[in-house]
């Protein structure tokens, strides 16, 4: 128990402040405000100060917030009049 209980003894603090993280991150995008902002900061803290696949779940966490952001500007519906040309009398 000893030998192999050295190895999992911060892995109990990773999955609580991993579980944190994907809550806090998912509700956030559901709700919003500046508490589930907090708590996702709260949980990098603990994250990052317990072990360093923080900077694997960072990197994850990222990685999913990048796709969002793709999928949510790609499904907004294209305007064709409104273009993104610059106007005819410029100041320079």
């Amino acid at each position: 128990m000893l030998y192999y209980g050295r190895y999992v003894r911060n892995e109990s603090f990773v999955a609580f402040s991993g579980v944190l993280l994907l809550y806090a991150m998912l509700r956030h995008l559901e709700v919003g405000g500046k508490k589930y902002l907090y708590m996702l900061a709260l949980a990098q803290v603990l994250h990052f100060t317990s072990k360093e696949t923080a900077f694997i779940y960072t990197a994850q966490a990222l990685l999913f917030m990048a796709i969002y952001f793709i999928a949510r500007v790609t499904r907004k519906p294209w305007d064709g009049k409104k273009r993104t040309t610059a106007p005819s009398s410029s100041l320079w």
